[in-house]
């Protein structure tokens, strides 16, 4: 019964009620309105699917046949263009040019794909004279197409208004701060930043302020070019948000002029507010007052950037494991950057294999032997003890192959 309801339901509304003395209806004119629907649809997901614009199929074809470009990212670079192309001339010229400089095929493709701006830029009026400012700064030969590839706004910014001043700028940092003035080591710095980031470019204002900022607040000399090659985005920021940062740091237990507020900066600019909080909270669960999270903190910054899944692994090695105490790790951070996996457990280990030989006499600490460096490891531990070196060796590199693969 129910079902005959329901299908009874279901033809009223398909096919409603015609009056007796009415002509005769077919269903093809009563669906037609739902069979509409449908063709509308289809007709909307046609329509809607993109189609290469005539007008750009001439430099698809160029991108695909000249260059070797695939279809698909050819037809993406065409639709960057919303007026009308019929000659690649100028994409001729200008990818000649960038191969007679000593551009690479990748380093043309990756420098097209970033800006395709660069194809009808005019060679003599606008890519030259940017070039010619690159050589100068010493930045030339097989450098160059690096650069540009990784970085092409570097050819399509005004030389002028935002390449000039910015980089200036940044010159005269490495010029006042480096420890070396020498114009091979400002050109080597020079490429480090400005193939990194494009971030620096463009507001010399901001960029110039930052600094003057920075500056007050002690981050001088190597450090201030450490954070132009490892963090240039930084100098981006508005002047307030770093103003904030730098607040941040100082509540958290640093020092105006420390060496380490450089370090605090970048910790809190790399991470967010919520991450750093995370961080903390897992301290906490382990048993660690706020003020040793702050001191952890000031101390090893870098800690803050490892993931919390190492940062566990790491403290209940050294908490459960070792049965220290944790004010070795207040006292000693850094000892958690150590990989828990492949440093950590093979060292102590190794360690427990050579005590229950007696090969050692005076036991030295854990501590001492996971900070050593991996040469110098191998020397005190296994090389000098000759007569069973290559045992030893062997007993090593198993406790290495057991504890990756856990």
């Amino acid at each position: 019964m129910l079902k005959f309801k329901l299908a009874r339901q279901l033809r009223c509304l398909l096919v409603p009620s015609v009056p007796h003395n009415s002509l005769t209806v077919t269903y093809e004119t009563l669906l037609f309105p739902i069979s509409s629907l449908f063709t509308a649809s289809q007709n909307r997901t046609c329509t809607s699917t993109p189609h290469l614009n005539p007008k750009n199929s001439l430099l698809v074809n160029y991108l695909t046949d000249s260059l070797k470009f695939p279809k698909t990212q050819a037809i993406a670079i065409s639709t960057r263009f919303s007026s009308s192309i019929d000659s690649t001339e100028k994409p001729e010229a200008t990818v000649r040019y960038l191969k007679a400089l000593g551009f690479s095929d990748t380093q043309l493709l990756s420098s097209i794909k970033r800006q395709p701006t660069i194809l009808f830029a005019d060679v003599e009026k606008t890519l030259k004279p940017k070039v010619t400012f690159y050589q100068e700064l010493g930045l030339c030969g097989p450098r160059l197409g690096i650069l540009i590839s990784k970085n092409p706004a570097l050819l399509t910014s005004s030389l002028d208004k935002k390449l000039k001043p910015s980089i200036g700028v940044i010159k005269k940092v490495l010029e006042l701060d480096g420890t070396k003035t020498k114009n091979n080591d400002i050109s080597d710095l020079m490429f480090r930043i400005l193939s990194r980031y494009a971030w620096v470019i463009g507001n010399d204002s901001r960029l110039q302020s930052n600094i003057i900022y920075l500056r007050r607040c002690g981050v001088i000399g190597s450090q201030l070019i450490m954070l132009l090659k490892t963090e240039p985005r930084l100098f981006s920021i508005r002047e307030e948000e770093l103003k904030n940062l730098v607040s941040r740091a100082i509540g958290m237990g640093f020092e105006m002029g420390s060496r380490m507020l450089v370090y605090g900066i970048l910790a809190l600019y790399c991470n967010s507010a919520e991450t750093i909080n995370r961080k903390f909270e897992l301290l906490r669960k382990f048993g660690f007052s706020r003020d040793d999270c702050n001191l952890i903190f000031v101390k090893s910054p870098a800690l803050f950037k490892v993931s919390e899944a190492k940062l566990r692994r790491g403290i209940e090695f050294f908490t459960h494991t070792l049965m220290l105490d944790k004010s070795v790790l207040v006292g000693s951070p850094f000892l958690l950057m150590f990989s828990v996996e492949k440093r950590m457990i093979p060292r102590f280990k190794f360690l427990e294999t050579i005590k229950s030989r007696g090969l050692l006499g005076k036991q030295p600490s854990f501590i001492t032997v996971l900070i050593m460096p991996d040469k110098e490891f191998v020397e005190k531990f296994i090389s000098r003890f000759e007569d069973d070196a290559k045992e030893l060796k062997v007993a090593y590199e198993n406790h290495l192959l057991e504890s990756s693969e856990v």
